[in-house]
């Protein structure tokens, strides 16, 4: 493979990425947030199933590309349905849980790379990241819709049978079940308005004096990032193994 190749390869994960990112609002407000992790997991599991098995760079590279918007629309959709789940008790701890998940699965890849990063078991690596998106795939069926967007989409009876399932004790079901009003229900819908209200667009962003700090410190976070070369290693080191 000539550096071009694979420099090409490298980068087409990064197109993927934003690709499922740009498109990751759709699928939620479409699908709901189950809906949208089932399309990251369908696309890792066939994406890591093309690489597994490409027998050449057009293949190994097409399975990267949809890697990339799974892994664009994965990365979306986790931190919302995680806060839009999580009681307000715990819901800065869960909100960490993204990161510490992507740190942890680098961090097995790279030592599952220390044995099989050789011309012929570098497959299994692929194959193990498709095998585990599956089984993400198979477990979906069992995972509850977020209560926010089933309110927002005016699915009400569920959104009381999802949040008696997620935060209500068998104890206090009778309780919740003959009310006419659930305070973590009313919080949800508190939240859902208050970042309805304060969502802005991205002219406004731009043009926002207020705006405008926050934007650059950001901008130079993600600059500095690239800058420094540690994403272009991660990923170097990533594909290499």
């Amino acid at each position: 493979m000539s550096e071009l190749t694979f420099s090409i390869i490298t980068a087409v994960f990064t197109i993927g990425g934003l690709g499922g990112s740009l498109v990751a609002n759709l699928v939620m407000d479409h699908w709901g947030r189950k809906g949208a992790t089932t399309t990251s997991a369908l696309l890792t599991t066939v994406g890591a199933g093309f690489m597994g098995v490409s027998t050449s760079a057009g293949v190994l590279g097409f399975g990267r590309f949809v890697i990339g918007l799974g892994s664009g629309v994965g990365i979306c959709v986790g931190p919302i349905y995680l806060a839009e789940i999580a009681p307000s008790s715990i819901r800065g701890n869960v909100a960490v849980l993204t990161q510490l998940g992507i740190v942890l699965g680098i961090m097995i890849t790279q030592a599952m790379g220390l044995r099989l990063a050789t011309p012929t078991e570098w497959r299994y690596v692929l194959y193990f990241s498709s095998a585990l998106s599956a089984v993400q795939l198979l477990l979906n069926s069992f995972v509850s819709e977020s209560p926010v967007w089933l309110g927002n989409h005016g699915r009400l009876s569920e959104k009381k049978d999802v949040y008696t399932k997620l935060w209500t004790s068998r104890s206090s079901t009778q309780r919740v079940e003959g009310s006419d009003s659930d305070p973590l229900l009313d919080e949800l819908e508190a939240r859902r308005e208050d970042a309805q209200s304060l969502a802005i667009t991205v002219p406004q962003l731009l043009s926002a004096r207020e705006l405008r700090k926050p934007l650059a410190i950001v901008c130079l976070a993600m600059v500095s990032q690239q800058l420094s070369g540690t994403a272009s290693m991660q990923v170097h080191r990533i594909l290499a193994t």
